[in-house]
């Protein structure tokens, strides 16, 4: 169990299962978009590396009758089961002559069938390292708000909870809604709505929905403490508690990392560089990035900037012929010159860095290469005539926010207020942030590993060596040999004295 000072990594994501409602006005266009973001979400969901973000879903179509598309399944590794329900998804809806009224669909059919397929599986899966041990269901419907609460609610007072967390009724509308749920009663399982304004070809909004089943749903510790000084000797220091929220999956998680990232030394990027016997002469693809708008640099988010800052200078690669290179050098003067008196930022993509690796040629035919997808970074220009070049996060990566419906936006209490102005008058205020005048102790905790390796690998075993028949055998010739050609003497001042009873080559002779 983690003490105060650790938490436990995911360990509290639910198991997920999506009712879809078909009832009218649910059609084909719509199941398509669904189908898509969904496709979006468990691309990403079952090639992130590390714990599973989504460790279990089921899907289930609501029509007259409550069809199973995807018993609850494992999604880490699964994409192929999960592509083959959808496309079943979308064959059912197309097949459907009309779609159903509202009135013959029923969410509490769907509810229990959800819940009891979970409750059955529980004890047959399982997945190491994760606190698996309730559910969450979601039901994505077209029906008002209101008459979704009320089945809901039906479904609450007929079924057992306790291994549901929430039921989630999405509704999705063409215009924006914007409904209270007045009255709901107490209960122990979380009973909430959500609207989503989804026009007939937007992706974006139930995009931006699932994506919110990546990031971590546990509550049982808090992820930050902000240590301030205290606002009177006598007291101890101020600890403000917070949560973190990822604002991007991380493409370091990700196999194509290398698409949105850059390195100087190396095309993959990764942490853990090859050896130094393959690193020296490895090719590495000349990156290129073509720029396609400028962004004022007050607009530019800081949220969506990640990634290790390179600095970009004209280059002096000495096989340039010396005309072009001064030729290269004025213009990259002038782009940094303009580009700081407008105020602007250069936004660009990468273009495909995919270096040809030679194949033995019975492969060539059975070779398919993915499409590489071409990350986004911005150039931001510098005083002394130099660019900073850092990645910006795209669609595909970007990861819900939901800080202003997390805090209230009320002003502080003027208690608090006064505490922390105390406290902010104690902390020094700099000038300016100089690096050089800060240490993290890298050094030092380096010499450690490094001396502690040390004493790991030159550390003394004892092993019992043991001797092969032939090597006994060699030594008893050769102290035979000895015995028959040498004669020892011990002299008065304790020394032992060797002489030879016959010439060396009857000593060599015999040795033969």
């Amino acid at each position: 169990m983690a003490d105060s000072h650790s938490r436990t990594l995911w360990g509290r994501q639910p198991a997920r299962a999506l009712l879809i409602d078909a009832s009218s006005p649910f059609d084909d266009v719509l199941c398509d978009i669904i189908c898509e973001a969904l496709e979006n979400l468990f691309s990403l969901a079952c090639n992130i590396a590390g714990p599973s973000q989504i460790p279990y879903i089921s899907i289930f179509l609501l029509t007259d009758v409550v069809e199973c598309i995807l018993p609850l399944s494992y999604v880490k590794s699964n994409l192929v089961r999960i592509q083959n329900a959808l496309s079943h998804l979308k064959k059912s809806v197309g097949d459907m002559s009309r779609p159903p009224r509202r009135d013959d669909v029923s969410f509490s059919l769907g509810v229990h069938a959800a819940s009891e397929q979970y409750r059955r599986q529980q004890n047959t899966i399982s997945q190491v390292g994760t606190n698996f041990s309730q559910l969450e269901i979601f039901v994505l419907t077209c029906q008002r708000s209101r008459f979704v609460q009320q089945q809901l609610e039906s479904v609450l007072m007929s079924m057992e909870v306790q291994h549901l967390k929430r039921i989630v009724g999405v509704t999705i509308t063409s215009v924006s809604v914007d409904e209270a749920l007045d009255g709901l009663e107490p209960s122990p399982v979380s009973l909430e709505s959500t609207h989503t304004a989804c026009s007939p070809l937007d992706l974006l909004s139930l995009q931006n929905f699932f994506h919110s089943w990546l990031m971590d749903s546990g509550g049982d510790s808090e992820y930050l403490h902000i240590i301030l000084p205290p606002a009177t000797p006598d007291e101890d220091n101020v600890v403000i508690k917070c949560d973190m929220q990822e604002r991007l999956v991380n493409p370091a998680q990700l196999p194509c990392s290398e698409a949105f990232t850059l390195h100087p030394r190396s095309a993959s990027c990764k942490t853990v560089f090859p050896s130094n016997s393959k690193a020296v002469g490895m090719v590495v693809p000349l990156h290129r990035i073509k720029i396609s708008a400028m962004i004022p640099f007050s607009s530019l988010c800081e949220s969506v900037i990640f990634g290790m800052p390179m600095v970009v200078t004209p280059t002096k690669c000495w096989k340039v012929d010396w005309d072009e290179l001064e030729k290269n050098e004025q213009l990259f003067k002038a782009l940094c010159h303009q580009l700081i008196k407008k105020g602007f930022v250069m936004l660009g993509q990468l273009e495909d860095l995919d270096v040809p690796k030679p194949t033995p040629r019975r492969q060539r035919a059975l070779t398919i290469t993915p499409p590489s997808p071409q990350g986004y970074f911005v150039l931001l220009p510098a005083p002394n005539m130099s660019l900073l070049i850092k990645s910006v996060a795209v669609k595909e990566l970007m990861l819900p926010c939901s800080t202003c419906s997390s805090v209230d936006m009320d002003e502080p209490s003027e208690e608090n207020v006064h505490i922390l102005q105390a406290i902010m008058n104690k902390i020094e205020v700099l000038d300016s942030f100089n690096p050089l005048l800060h240490s993290s102790g890298l050094f030092e905790s380096l010499r450690f590993q490094s001396q502690k390796t040390s004493n790991l690998s030159t550390r003394p075993t004892k092993r019992k060596v043991e001797e092969t028949p032939a090597a006994k055998g060699y030594d008893n010739n050769w102290s035979k040999v000895l015995h028959s050609n040498y004669s020892q003497t011990m002299t008065p001042g304790n020394k032992l004295v060797i002489t030879a009873r016959q010439p060396a080559n009857n000593f060599l002779t015999e040795l033969e």
